[in-house]
C-alpha cells in the first residue's frame, strides 16, 4: 500500500437520504459498533419526479457533531454540480468543526444525471476529475484561510479514473468491485510515496433487491455495463455473487471482510440497499459482533 496507509481494514457505512434524527442515531450506533467511517451520497440528481435527496454536507455536519471518533464524509458529491472553491470551503469548515474527521469524497457523476438537470457535462471526464482533485487538494493544503486540511477521495470506476485517483487524489472509492479488482488497484497504489487510502463499497440487502439494482446499473449506465464486463460479470446474479452481500447470507460477512482485507482495501463501506432503520440497526449489530470477535 501507499506510504503511511494502514494495512488493517476498517468498516464503514453508507447512509442514503436519511432524516436528520436518524442520521444522528445511526452515526452514534455505527461508532459504537466499531465502524470507522460513515458516508453520505449526493442523490439530488438521481431520481425523476419531485426533488429529493437530503444534503450530504448537512448530514455530515450532524454526524460529526453527534460522534467523537467517527470519520464522516461524502461518497460522493458531484464535482459537475459544485464549484471547487465552494466545496473546499464547506470541507474546511467541517474539518475544523470535527478536529479533522471529515473526508471529501467526490466524483464526476453521470452524463445522464447532468442532462436531466440541464448541466453541461465535461468533454473529458478525466481532465475534469484531475483538475477538480488538484484544485480541492490545493485548498486543503493551505489554500483555505482556516482549518488544517481534509483528504480528497475520488470515485473511480474505469482504469482511467483509477489512474487519476492515484495521481491526483488522496484515495479512491471503488463501487461494485470484486476483491480481485480491488487488489489490482491496491497493487497500483503500492508504489506511491504519499499516504493514499483505498475504499470499496459493498452493497448489502435482499438478494432480489440487489439483482434489481445490478440490472438497473447495467441498463442505465454504459460505464457500469463496461465495468461489469471488465470483471467478467455477465449477469445480475453474477454481479451480486461477486461484489455484494445478500442479507439472507449474512454468515458471509466475515469471509467477505477478510477477502477485501487480503486485497489491500483499507475501508470496506457497507452500502445498504432498500433497508429501513431496523435493518440498518441489525446490520450494525452484525458489525459489532464481528469487531468484537
Amino acid at each position: 500500500m501507499a506510504q503511511g496507509v494502514p494495512t488493517t481494514l476498517s468498516i464503514g457505512l453508507h447512509l442514503h437520504d436519511r432524516p436528520i434524527h436518524e442520521v444522528r442515531h445511526l452515526a452514534r450506533t455505527a461508532e459504537a459498533a466499531g465502524c470507522s467511517h460513515v458516508f453520505f451520497p449526493e442523490l439530488s440528481a438521481t431520481t425523476p419526479g419531485p426533488a429529493t435527496g437530503r444534503d450530504p454536507l448537512v448530514a455530515s455536519a450532524v454526524a460529526l457533531e453527534s460522534t467523537s471518533t467517527l470519520r464522516v464524509g461524502t461518497a460522493i458529491i458531484a464535482t459537475i454540480f459544485h464549484a471547487p472553491r465552494h466545496l473546499a470551503l464547506a470541507a474546511a469548515t467541517l474539518a475544523e468543526q470535527s478536529g479533522n474527521r471529515f473526508v471529501l469524497g467526490v466524483g464526476v457523476a453521470h452524463r445522464e444525471f447532468a442532462e436531466r438537470l440541464g448541466v453541461s457535462f465535461p468533454t473529458s471526464v478525466l481532465q475534469h476529475a484531475n483538475g477538480a482533485c488538484l484544485e480541492l487538494r490545493g485548498y486543503a493544503a493551505g489554500g483555505a484561510a482556516f482549518g488544517s486540511g481534509f483528504p480528497v477521495w475520488l470515485a473511480a470506476l474505469g482504469p482511467g479514473m483509477v489512474r487519476t485517483a492515484l495521481e491526483s487524489a488522496d484515495g479512491a472509492i471503488l463501487n461494485w468491485v470484486t476483491p480481485a479488482e480491488a487488489a489490482r488497484v491496491s497493487r497500483a497504489a503500492s508504489g506511491l510515496a504519499r499516504p493514499w487510502t483505498l475504499a470499496a463499497m459493498v452493497r448489502v440487502g435482499r438478494r432480489a433487491d440487489l439483482e434489481v439494482d445490478a440490472d438497473r446499473y447495467r441498463s442505465m449506465f454504459a460505464n457500469y455495463a463496461a465495468h461489469f464486463e471488465r470483471q467478467g460479470l455477465s449477469s445480475a446474479a453474477g454481479v451480486v455473487d461477486a461484489t455484494c452481500l445478500p442479507i439472507e447470507e449474512d454468515e458471509r460477512l466475515e469471509p467477505l471482510v477478510k477477502a477485501y482485507e487480503a486485497a489491500g482495501v483499507d475501508v470496506l463501506v457497507l452500502n445498504p440497499s432498500h433497508m429501513d432503520r431496523s435493518g440498518l440497526e441489525t446490520l450494525l449489530g452484525k458489525v459489532a459482533e464481528l469487531e468484537a470477535s
